[in-house]
């Protein structure tokens, strides 16, 4: 029996990454949890049954529970019934680049990935 790929977790995971990073409040996903899909992690969503969790930062002067409120209107339709939370992880500030969401900077296990090092720097045989 074929499957509407519309409907696999990994869409839903997407769409919710998507809509969450398009609110205005919202400078990025921040990578304190993760979706783990094959081949690749989504940062920033984590959905179960019952609830999804997503995890933002934040852009400076919106009221937080604003973005709150942005991102609850935003992902409505596509909720199904589940709880929504959301974690504020991080506020950027006025002239801060964007963040990265794709480096984990908070964790140093692969300094080459999270920037705290370069790969010649990693590999002293390089």
């Amino acid at each position: 029996m074929p499957t509407d790929p519309a409907a696999s977790p990994a869409a839903d995971i997407d769409a919710i990454s998507a809509i969450v990073a398009s609110c205005p409040g919202v400078a990025a996903l921040s990578s304190a949890a993760r979706s783990y899909l094959p081949g690749r992690t989504v940062p920033g969503v984590s959905v179960d049954t019952g609830r999804v969790d997503v995890f933002v930062v934040a852009r400076y002067l919106d009221p937080l529970t604003g973005i709150s409120d942005q991102v609850s209107e935003a992902l409505a339709g596509v909720l199904a019934g589940r709880e929504l939370y959301v974690h504020i992880e991080d506020i950027m500030m006025p002239g801060e680049p964007d963040p990265d969401s794709s480096r984990d900077a908070g964790s140093i296990a692969d300094p080459v990935a999270s920037g705290f090092a370069t790969p010649a720097a990693a590999d002293p045989a390089g």
